[in-house]
């Protein structure tokens, strides 16, 4: 792995997206008429966070990544273990890692980082929606954070990270 790269410093780094996602999201709860707002810079946040968080764990198991933005493939990428614990996470946190269908939600928020960063490039005639599933995402940033800070141990952390 040729990367020249501080863990701890991209433990930090995700943790900011993370705490800015949950201020967005915070801010959209507590005042619904100025919502939409935040909904954008929340899922744009919490999955840069995801990603930071991925590619965090994937250096710390010594698997190399490449600048990409997708999270199914960076998670797919993870070992056995750490995948079951991620998903047994996520599951109590937001009850599901499938949708009705049977299709993982992170399939369907794999690409969110793009698809809501460029919302303004969205083909509308395709469909006068976007969505994303901001609970899932939400769980999973967490649950990413939470085995990040697993691997990392043990460690010093400011106060803000659990904020």
């Amino acid at each position: 792995m040729e990367k020249n790269i501080d863990e701890f410093e991209m433990f930090i780094t995700g943790c900011a997206f993370s705490n800015c996602a949950d201020i967005c999201q915070a801010e959209q709860e507590k005042n619904i008429d100025k919502s939409i707002f935040c909904t954008s810079p929340a899922i744009v946040n919490a999955a840069f966070a995801c990603e930071v968080f991925l590619k965090l764990l994937l250096y710390l198991n010594k698997k190399d990544f490449k600048k990409q933005h997708g999270l199914k493939s960076l998670f797919d990428d993870l070992p056995i273990d750490a995948k079951e614990r991620i998903k047994r996470y996520v599951i109590e946190k937001q009850g599901r890692w499938c949708d009705a269908f049977g299709i993982e939600l992170l399939e369907k928020e794999d690409k969110a980082f793009n698809n809501w960063r460029y919302n303004y490039e969205y083909d509308w005639s395709k469909s006068r929606t976007m969505y994303a599933d901001i609970g899932f995402l939400f769980a999973f940033k967490d649950a990413l954070k939470n085995e990040s800070r697993i691997l990392l141990k043990p460690r010093e952390f400011p106060n803000w990270i659990d904020d």
